[in-house]
């Protein structure tokens, strides 16, 4: 006689802390995003690069050193949208790049990525979410991440390494001597 299968293993459930913390990196991202396309310029705007940009991305050339080559490799995916002008799709691309530093920054500050996020306070979760705006509504962030230039994808990638790096939670790392 075979025996019935065993029930698969239960997913484990997510804390409802961590839950409210990503769903808060989503709003973070959403609304920012949203504000970020409200203001970006409709089409070319004169701001330092973002000819240079706009053309290399279409093209997929090589803008002056380093040429920033992630960038326009997104750029030129952002560019097959069906939208306006194509300084435009790639304001888009910055626009989103922005938010999601912005939604990052959150997760960063408040410690998701150590694995403390059902342990940490109101406190916290309230200093992460200043952290956020305060990176958000900066004049100078703002400022690039509406045109199409690649400051806030590098600030995101920047964010993401930070992200990396708080610690083993997210890679564990074998002890040192350990086998890996």
């Amino acid at each position: 006689m075979i025996p019935p299968p065993a029930d698969p293993p239960k997913a484990e459930a997510v804390p409802p802390s961590a839950s409210c913390g990503l769903k808060t990196a989503l709003a973070l991202f959403m609304g920012f995003f949203a504000l970020y396309v409200h203001s970006a310029a409709p089409g070319l705007a004169p701001y330092r690069d973002t000819g240079e940009m706009v053309v290399s991305a279409s093209t997929l050339g090589i803008s002056h050193p380093p040429s920033y080559p992630l960038y326009i490799l997104m750029g030129r995916i952002f560019e097959n949208l069906p939208l306006a002008e194509p300084a435009y799709r790639l304001s888009l691309l910055s626009c989103a790049a922005g938010a999601a530093a912005v939604a990052l920054m959150f997760l960063v500050a408040s410690g998701k990525g150590r694995g403390v996020g059902p342990r940490v306070g109101p406190e916290v979760k309230l200093t992460a979410l200043i952290a956020a705006l305060a990176l958000g509504l900066n004049r100078s962030f703002w400022s690039v991440t509406t045109v199409p230039e690649m400051y806030s994808l590098g600030i995101l990638l920047a964010i993401f390494l930070l992200y990396l790096a708080e610690g083993p939670a997210n890679f564990p790392l074998p002890a040192r001597g350990e086998a890996p």
